[in-house]
């Protein structure tokens, strides 16, 4: 009995014993887990690997600079993210800049997602052009609620020797508000055309030179729409609820969707109207295939051409398709076009009114600095660092791109993946005349910056995609309704937020 009695205590004891065991590990691992969430360490975080070949640059000078600066970094959650290796390129660029300014050392702390109020939390962001609009502001709105979270770069230019005439102009626009520089890009992307070879041989077509013309553009689409061996193809994927699209198509007419002197949008006169025209005209006649768009059995074709962007080409607007029918679209089948020597880059054409371009505001990556910083002169010199061909050839390893210094364009470091090839010099071609495909220019003085650009931008997609696309008697110029209610609602908008 009395062994019966000690054995029934160590059971009890036992598990009383590994139950406290599990919480103290639970516990431990909580509080381990909360102190990478919150604590800057490099425990845990790759050694930088110094390049050679990225190390040279004689307009770079080295620096006594000293500081210790905190780098926030959002991990990459993209289903083909490596955070692993993004994480060895960012280490890599810490040990390359430290080359120059041995006395400044860099914490790094990675996180899924970063905080609506961010002047506290780092000294040095990296983040998208887009989701830098959340913390940007005109600098009128100093002292206020509204205040900008970001320093002015630009007025560490001359201190770091930034090479101002060599940056791409397009790309620092997009970290620009009023006058002043509060985000800076290290990479680009912008809109072109996909084409499936493939498609241009069965009809007959010729791939056009770099300096065609919106006239042999669409009669190039008129020719590629047509019933072969297969099936029916048209010849252009047209997401025409994009505004990376449909801006093409207003600002190549001559129009300009946001009347600055008025401060309100205009959808349905003069020559962005013509623009939006010009755009709906291929839908209507069955020349374009547009999501949930069925005209003269479009909606079941496959497409010769999309316009996409460069380096992310799937985002044109498909979704929830099945994989035959993204599969017709070459901007959502260019690995397996690549792979079968099908797929080619056009740059966009010259438009009536003359050569435009779009920015991938979603793509571009870059660095911003706290405004409250404490180490605001080494925290610039960190993120200014990133511009020059060092920073560029470094981080090109992992977040690819288009350089952002203009001295990079004949280097071979980024002429890889969509950009290998001929597609390097295609890809550059009238790279000058782009223009941001978000709405930031509408509320560039607003308290409100980010609300109202989402707000915008959502608004544009679900009424041109929702509604219009769900219209089942066309007749003609059947989508100026939709334009008309946007022009409401969206005017509506910046009353709201300005």
């Amino acid at each position: 009995m009395q062994k019966t009695r000690f054995l029934h205590f160590l059971d009890e004891f036992g598990k009383r014993f590994a139950a406290l065991l599990l919480g103290l590990f639970f516990l431990t691992a909580y509080a381990c887990g909360e102190r990478n969430e919150t604590d800057f360490s490099s425990s845990g975080l790759p050694t930088g690997q110094i390049d050679p070949s990225a190390t040279i640059d004689p307009s770079v000078a080295s620096d006594d600079l000293e500081a210790t600066i905190r780098l926030l970094v959002k991990n990459d959650l993209r289903e083909k993210g490596d955070n692993q290796a993004m994480r060895q390129c960012i280490a890599n660029y810490v040990s390359t800049f430290q080359m120059y300014y041995p006395n400044v050392s860099v914490q790094i702390r990675y996180v899924d997602e970063m905080n609506r109020e961010l002047k506290e939390d780092a000294d040095v962001f990296l983040l998208t052009a887009e989701d830098s609009t959340r913390y940007m502001a005109d600098e009128k709105y100093d002292g206020t609620g509204y205040a900008r979270q970001f320093l002015d770069l630009s007025d560490y230019y001359d201190r770091f020797h930034t090479e101002r005439d060599q940056l791409l102009l397009p790309a620092m626009k997009l970290g620009q508000v009023g006058g002043s520089q509060q985000w800076v890009p290290f990479q680009y992307d912008r809109a072109v055309i996909y084409a499936d070879k493939s498609v241009f041989e069965e009809a007959g077509a010729e791939i056009p030179s770099a300096d065609w013309t919106y006239e042999d553009f669409t009669r190039l689409v008129s020719q590629l729409t047509f019933v072969g061996e297969d099936g029916r193809y048209t010849g252009l994927y047209l997401a025409y609820h994009q505004a990376f699209v449909w801006k093409l198509f207003v600002r190549g007419a001559g129009g300009d969707w946001f009347d600055s002197e008025q401060n309100q949008i205009v959808l349905t006169e003069g020559k962005t109207y013509e623009g939006f025209r010009m755009m709906f005209s291929m839908l209507e006649s069955g020349t374009a295939r547009g999501k949930d768009f069925n005209q003269n059995g479009s909606a079941a074709s496959e497409s010769a051409m999309a316009i996409a962007f460069a380096c992310q080409p799937e985002r044109d607007g498909v979704y929830q398709e099945s994989l035959e029918r993204m599969e017709a679209n070459p901007a959502k089948n260019t690995e397996t076009l690549m792979e079968e020597g099908n797929l080619v880059m056009l740059p966009l054409p010259v438009f009536p009114a003359g050569e435009v371009g779009i920015s991938n505001t979603a793509f571009c990556k870059g660095f911003a600095v706290s405004i409250d910083s404490g180490q605001k002169e080494a925290a610039a010199a960190f993120a200014l660092f990133s511009l020059t061909l060092p920073g560029q050839q470094i981080l090109n390893q992992y977040f690819g791109g288009i350089p952002v210094n203009r001295r990079a364009f004949s280097l071979d470091f980024w002429k890889k993946g969509l950009l290998a090839g001929s597609n390097a010099d295609t890809v550059l071609i009238r790279i000058d005349a782009d223009e941001r495909d978000d709405f930031l220019e509408a509320f560039e003085s607003a308290r409100y910056l980010y609300d109202g650009v989402l707000r915008t931008r959502t608004l544009f997609a679900s009424l041109l995609y929702r509604d219009y696309a769900t219209v089942q008697k066309r007749r003609p110029e059947s989508y100026r309704p939709t334009l008309e209610t946007l022009e409401r609602q969206l005017n509506a908008t910046i009353r709201d937020y300005t």
